[in-house]
């Protein structure tokens, strides 16, 4: 099962990975789109055997039914069986009384001739009711012969029966173990998330931290950039007088070796300033390196990220980011060309598919349809995924983005003009 899981993830990330970087060319995108559907193929197994381990239980409860419904029906035949045993025997009782009364008239007809027609009278009488209870003893025998067939028959079913039982157990016993399977490994995918969470939370923690050190760095290269563009001015100049110098007397040598001595020492210090300037840079790429491999490690954390299995009101969302920020953050619309920070890293953190659902609550009128099979095709209920845009946009934004109780779903009228200014944003970005 575990192999079959295995295959099925390889062959759903190959198919994602190759088609992704056959639409975008971009190694980057191919991969984390390989690792979206990766999950999604996943939970589509488990999903499977879920509903097959609940249509075997089903099964087998009616097939216990069944059984027992056969059982009580064995019974009842059985305690009939007993009752006819026990009126043949009574029939045979009474017909051997029947034949010794018969002996003893044939007896007495010796004795009593005289009583002959009375007695042969008697005789033809106990000859018709012996054949009319002889009748009713072939049709016993027929009906207990019926019966035998029938309890063979039932036999027969309830052999089969067992035997389609016992094949059940056996299936119930190896789904019950595959499903133990399945528990130990959401449990670990569990443990895996929340030391995925941890990995997050100490990297946000050095991305607050390096960003006060970027920048300080990016204040220093601007001030050394303005002390290199003065001290490039300060040469012309002294260049300039130099030149001037030459042309006016030989007396001007001593202050002209002064001049060359400063443009040298200048020259020195010019020399110095760009190799500060240099590895300011350099540690500027370095730091700015960091910062794409934070993000892109948050991206894969958010990735792997466990959808929200119950969504919650809009007073008690409030309140959750109220504790977490300390109060819900004003809306402040974006700019023409570049979102505020909060709202790009909301846009950091919305993968393909809420990203999709976010696209067509903002631009269709009704976009239910659209949102269903958005659902269908990442195996995921479209409230899931409606609460997954909310709950990212209250972590970075401070309140939701879509109305928890519009019917069809609608962008909040205050952060509309934010969302569409988001969507082109996340479009250049897969454009690029």
């Amino acid at each position: 099962m575990v192999n079959n899981r295995f295959l099925v993830g390889s062959v759903a990330f190959g198919i994602s990975f190759g088609l992704s970087f056959l639409t975008n060319r971009h190694m980057g995108k191919a991969f984390s789109s390989g690792l979206i559907t990766l999950p999604a193929a996943l939970v589509a197994m488990v999903v499977v055997e879920n509903r097959r381990s609940s249509q075997a239980k089903s099964t087998l409860a009616f097939l216990n039914t069944q059984i027992r419904a056969l059982q009580r029906q064995g019974e009842d035949l059985q305690d009939l069986l007993l009752d006819l045993t026990d009126e043949r025997q009574e029939v045979a009782a009474h017909l051997s009384s029947l034949q010794a009364q018969a002996q003893q008239a044939k007896l007495q007809l010796a004795d009593y001739w005289n009583h002959k027609e009375e007695l042969v009278w008697k005789l033809n009488a106990l000859n018709a009711q012996e054949q009319h209870q002889l009748e009713q003893i072939n049709q016993r025998q027929s009906q207990v012969k019926a019966l035998e067939r029938q309890e063979l028959e039932l036999k027969r079913s309830l052999s089969s029966i067992d035997t389609l039982k016992e094949q059940t157990e056996a299936n119930l016993v190896t789904w019950r173990a595959e499903l133990v399977q399945l528990e130990t490994r959401v449990l670990e995918q569990r443990q895996q998330e929340a030391s995925l969470d941890q990995a997050l939370l100490l990297l946000r923690q050095q991305k607050q931290q390096l960003e006060p050190e970027v920048y300080g760095l990016q204040t220093q290269i601007q001030q050394l950039e303005q002390r290199k563009l003065e001290v490039s001015q300060s040469l012309s100049v002294l260049q300039a007088e130099k030149q001037q110098e030459d042309a006016s007397s030989h007396p001007l040598q001593a202050a002209m070796q002064q001049l060359q001595t400063q443009v040298i020492s200048l020259h020195k210090e010019l020399e110095q300033l760009e190799t500060q300037i240099l590895e300011r840079r350099n540690q500027k790429e370095s730091l700015e390196e960091e910062l794409a491999t934070l993000n892109l490690l948050k991206l894969q954390a958010e990735t792997y990220e466990v959808q929200p299995a119950q969504p919650q009101t809009s007073s008690s969302r409030k309140r959750k980011s109220a504790n977490k920020k300390g109060a819900i953050l004003p809306f402040r619309p974006p700019r023409e060309e570049t979102l505020p920070s909060e709202w790009t890293e909301f846009l950091l953190q919305l993968p393909m598919a809420e990203f999709q659902v976010l696209k067509a609550i903002a631009e269709q009128e009704n976009a239910s349809a659209a949102i269903k099979q958005i659902a269908e095709a990442n195996i995921m209920m479209p409230e899931l995924l409606i609460d997954s845009i909310n709950e990212r946009a209250l972590d970075t934004v401070g309140d939701v983005v879509v109305e928890p109780s519009s019917s069809p779903p609608a962008i909040a009228s205050e952060y509309l003009p934010a969302v569409k200014q988001l969507i082109k944003t996340y479009e250049d970005l897969l454009a690029e």
